[in-house]
């Protein structure tokens, strides 16, 4: 972490950037809300229908309960991997541009408790290798197949992007080469996998309007999802309809972050950040991940402070 005269510092940066009329805009949270993904909500039927849970789960699966299926979430990133999503970023006071990122699939891990899976939505074509996992093009050994299956479910797929962000295909287009080998990833609901199932998008800027010279304007995002609902660690409501499902990210970590656009000291920017930075660290150590992305964005974190 760093001392208490490098937050001083940055914060001084950042104070040379915001007249004190900019007092509630904040750049972070315009971009937090752009990458928050809002999917298409299901609820469990009247009848009764089956939902496979974790071992360690205790809840209830009731009528109108909520899900998401996969499918709809790799659908929403669409059109941002084809054109960018667009987030408006104030550069001075009275002066707004809409800055904008291509998503790339980083990390993805998918446990379910497969043991209680109906025999119709098993993934034996699958399973009989171990864990699909895709880290480094190829398979989990078989007696590496069940990792921590009584606390987190049975780990059925898994990917960690080994290439440079130079070098990798949009969102949309990983997810389609990972599903014409293994469709399962598209027909899971959020249901099914255990809270332990996670994503981590990259974010890469590109252009801004209108076209401006601004070398500031390089910052790179990684942020971290959810994608179980059956602990209601997914918000399902929140600003949107019942209708929808709102993926908003539990952990970021920045890179070649420039405080001066991404830390208003007028609002909670220092702190948020600090924050979703310790809870994908935590996530991280909790899970025992070696993530790739993950420790590259920590060595070059620069803008390292306690959120406490």
């Amino acid at each position: 972490m760093a001392g208490s005269s490098s937050s001083a510092s940055i914060q001084g940066e950042a104070s040379a950037a915001f007249d004190e009329t900019v007092e509630t805009h904040s750049n972070l949270r315009c971009f937090l809300d752009s990458v928050t993904p809002i999917v298409k909500a299901h609820r469990v039927p009247m009848a009764p229908y089956y939902f496979p849970q974790p071992n360690d789960y205790n809840g209830n699966i009731g009528y109108g309960v909520k899900y998401f299926y996969l499918g709809d979430l790799w659908n929403s990133f669409y059109k941002w991997s084809a054109c960018g999503v667009g987030t408006s970023v104030c550069i001075a006071p009275g002066e707004t541009i809409e800055q904008y990122f291509v998503p790339y699939l980083s990390a993805m891990e998918l446990y379910t408790n497969a043991t209680n899976v109906p025999a119709s939505n098993r993934f034996n074509a699958y399973n009989q290798h171990g864990a699909i996992d895709w880290s480094h093009g190829y398979q989990t050994p078989p007696n590496m197949s069940k990792v921590g299956v009584e606390s987190k479910g049975e780990l059925v797929f898994k990917y960690f992007e080994p290439d440079s962000p130079y070098e990798r295909v949009p969102f949309v287009d990983k997810v389609y080469e990972l599903y014409t080998k293994w469709p399962f990833i598209t027909s899971l609901n959020s249901l099914e996998l255990s809270p332990s199932s996670w994503m981590s998008v990259y974010w890469y800027p590109t252009s801004h309007i209108p076209a401006k010279n601004r070398k500031d304007l390089n910052t790179c995002f990684l942020t971290y999802h959810n994608l179980s609902t059956s602990e209601g660690i997914v918000s399902l409501d929140s600003v949107h309809d019942s209708n929808h499902v709102v993926l908003a990210p539990f952990g970021l970590a920045t890179f070649r972050l420039d405080p001066k656009v991404w830390v208003n000291p007028n609002s909670d920017d220092q702190k948020h950040i600090a924050s979703l930075y310790d809870a994908a660290q935590s996530w991280i150590k909790k899970h025992g991940i070696d993530h790739n992305d993950f420790n590259h964005f920590s060595n070059h974190f620069s803008y390292r402070c306690s959120s406490t």
